[in-house]
Formats: structure tokens, sequence, C-alpha cells
């Protein structure tokens, strides 16, 4: 049976971490505080999260945090002196403002979970600028980039934040150098991806890994 204050907690998490992110920090967190805890997570938010539970398969495989392909990134990003982020993933996005510091960096501040971003980008100490929808095209350009999280890959299609079928349309396309797909799974979703939606991975320029 799940637990709807564990689900409730959950869903604030994800919307300031990232799925994959707070996934990670709740099965680590629980199985520090109670041996078996976080299997009965993965069961119990599985079922209504399905990033939870790709990460809890990979948890079960002995997997204790994301991959982060950062060294992929940066190649990709070589020449881009400005980069929209797409999508909240702390571990990643940490990780890229830390490993880049000549680059001009935005947020998108729209999610489909609730999400602080005024506290969100606080942690970055001014590293990231908060980047409208209006204000996107302002960010593109012959040496820019637009950076979102994926979700799973296969031969042809991935999983995105519904934000980014708003963000991007042809002309989009057209005016960034670089549309990246960042994929933070380590696994495909083995249950409907709600929160999500697929793309096919032609929609990107490039997609690490």
């Amino acid at each position: 049976m799940s637990d709807p204050s564990l689900a409730m907690a959950f869903s604030a998490a994800a919307g300031e971490l990232g799925m994959s992110a707070a996934s990670w920090l709740f099965l680590r967190t629980l199985a520090a505080v109670e041996a078996g805890a976080e299997e009965a997570a993965i069961e119990s938010l599985g079922a209504q999260f399905p990033v939870m539970a790709a990460v809890g398969a990979a948890w079960r495989e002995g997997h204790r945090g994301p991959r982060c392909d950062l060294e992929g990134v940066r190649a990709r990003l070589d020449g881009v002196t400005r980069a929209v982020v797409l999508g909240v993933e702390s571990a990643h996005l940490d990780a890229l403002v830390a490993a880049s510091p000549g680059l001009e960096l935005g947020l998108v501040t729209e999610s489909p979970l609730e999400a602080d971003f005024e506290r969100i980008l606080a942690n970055f100490g001014g590293r990231v600028a908060a980047v409208s929808l209006a204000e996107l095209q302002r960010w593109s350009g012959a040496t820019s980039a637009l950076v979102t999280f994926l979700y799973g890959v296969d031969s042809h299609a991935t999983q995105v934040s519904p934000i980014w079928l708003r963000a991007v349309g042809d002309d989009t396309r057209t005016q960034f150098r670089t549309l990246l797909g960042w994929n933070v799974l380590p696994a495909p979703m083995p249950v409907y991806p709600r929160w999500l939606v697929e793309v096919a991975l032609d929609a990107f320029t490039d997609v690490v890994p």
C-alpha cells in the first residue's frame, strides 16, 4: 500500500532536486535509517513515479548514485558560450556549473512539479540566471545551446519534461547551435512514464551518453 505522506514528500523533493536526484536521495536516506525501508519505498513510490522505479531497479543491482557523464557534455558544448538548461537534476546541474566557469548559464523557470526556482537558483550564487519561456529566444545564437535531461533512451525515442514541448519548435531548433539531451537514467523506465512525454531522438543534435 502506498504511503500518501511519503509520496507528498517525494513530489516536493523532486520539484526542487529533480526526479532522478530525489530518487537516489530517498533510497540512500531510507537505507541508512532502517534496513529494507528503501525496498518498501521502491514498491510504494515506483508505481506513481516511474523515474523512482528505474532508479530502484538500478539500486537493486548495486548502484548507489547517478551516473554523470560530464566529460561527454563538455565535449559537446565545446565552442558554446551560453547554455540554457530546461529541467532540474541537481547532481548533474551542480556538476555542470562547477566544471564550466566560463559558460554563461540560464535555467528555465518552468516545471510540471511545484518548484521554488528562487531557492533553486540561490544555490548557485548568481552563476545561473532565471529564464522564462518568453525569454528563451534571447539566449539563442550561433554559440548557444539548449540542454535538457532525458529519462531513458532507446534506439529512436526518449522521455523528457513536458515543458520541452512548449519550449522547442522548428524555429528554436534553427536558432540554437546545439540541442543537447543529457540522459540521467541508468536504464529505461519499467512502468508508464507519468510526468514525462516521449520525443524522438532526432529532436536533438546531440545526446549524452
